[in-house]
């Protein structure tokens, strides 16, 4: 891999490994238990993230269609550095912009975590084997920070991990006081 590619991959194979730690560390019966509110439970957002990687995944995987052209918009790279902002300080947060990526539920935690483990050894490959002219093209479209090279793919990848792992904290707090 790229050696510009490797701190990005990392900080994604540190932010799964904190994800999948803490959640396994919850019960299985309580990872299924969400807010009160209508929130998320731990294995929702497993889910969830499990999603955003597969869609992350096959957009980068897929090739450019001339009728579409991927273009940087008007703002350039600014409404991309604008997500990072509000991922990695949490001042905000983000509604889920795309309804293929909201966690549909019924899914065991082992096949998410196979799913997951499965999904990231075939996105390595690709990143590995891609030749640098498609590295440093546009190649996937964030719904809010338009479209990203695989470095700022892989960028928002790892944010959103970030992001996640403060939920997590959030449901873990949760699942303490409704014991209490």
């Amino acid at each position: 891999m790229q050696s510009a590619l490797a701190h990005q991959w990392q900080r994604m194979a540190d932010g799964k490994a904190q994800i999948l730690e803490r959640v396994g560390r919850i019960s299985p019966e309580a990872r299924a238990w969400g807010p009160a509110d209508g929130g998320w439970s731990a294995v929702d957002v497993v889910e969830h993230l499990v999603l955003v990687e597969e869609g992350v995944a096959a957009a980068l995987a897929k090739e450019p269609s001339p009728e579409r052209p991927r273009v940087l918009g008007a703002g350039g790279r600014f409404p991309f550095w604008l997500v990072r902002v509000v991922l990695l300080t949490g001042v905000r947060r983000i509604r889920v912009p795309v309804d293929l990526v909201v966690p549909k539920g019924g899914v065991t935690w082992e096949a998410l975590t196979g799913r997951w483990n499965d999904q990231r050894a075939r996105l390595e490959r690709w990143v590995t084997e891609a030749p640098e002219t498609v590295l440093t093209a546009p190649r996937f479209k964030h719904p809010i920070g338009g479209w990203l090279d695989v470095r700022g793919a892989l960028t928002f990848t790892a944010d959103h991990l970030v992001n996640h792992l403060r939920q997590i904290g959030r449901i873990e707090r949760g699942l303490t006081r409704s014991r209490e």
